[in-house]
Parts: structure tokens; sequence; C-alpha cells
């Protein structure tokens, strides 16, 4: 089974992997409702929505779920750990200069 999409790297090949795959066909199959009625009541966090809501696709689709943390999947897919790191001085210098450069424009 070939992914029709890559983590990291060359996206390039993302038709390419799309292409070869062996099963090019494809079923819809439209799931219960979910009761989101807890998080408007802040009866529960939104985040226990969004993993009741993942299980449930993953359970039709007929996936397992892993002991894997986000930390894992990233290091295997993106070789990273999918946590972005900015210099705050360097980024907010970059921020106010495209804020200078805006106001400059406006003005012109």
């Amino acid at each position: 089974m070939f992914y029709a999409t890559t983590a990291g790297g060359l996206k390039c090949f993302d038709p390419l992997y799309y292409m070869v795959n062996p099963r090019m066909c494809y079923t819809v199959q439209f799931l219960d409702k979910v009761d989101t009625s807890p998080v408007r009541d802040r009866a529960a966090p939104s985040t226990d929505m969004a993993n009741l809501v993942q299980r449930k696709m993953g359970e039709a689709l007929g996936y397992g779920c892993t002991m894997l943390t986000r930390k894992d999947k990233y290091l295997m897919l993106a070789g990273n750990d999918g946590i972005v790191r900015t210099d705050n001085k360097s980024a907010s210098a970059a921020a106010a200069a495209g804020k200078k450069k805006k106001s400059a424009e406006k003005n012109n």
C-alpha cells in the first residue's frame, strides 16, 4: 500500500505514490452522528470529543489504537519532534519589520 502523501521531504512524489496504489476503488461510509452536547455544555473538554471522533473514524477504517505518542509519530514520519522552535527576539523583529513595510505601502 502506498500512501498518497508524504510527511516531509519531496512533495513532488505524492502523485506518483497515488498512482502506484494497487486499489483505485473507493467506498464512502457515513458514520453515526456524535453527540456534541457535553462540549457545548462545558461538561467535557473539546480534546476528549476530538479523540472520540478520531477513535470512531479509526474503528470504521479498521485501525486500532497504539501506544505511540504524537512525538513518536512525528519522529517516524518527519524526522523531528513536531515542535517548531523560534527565537522570540528574531520572530518579534521580523513581525515588526513586516508591519512597518505594510504601513509604508499603505501610505504610498
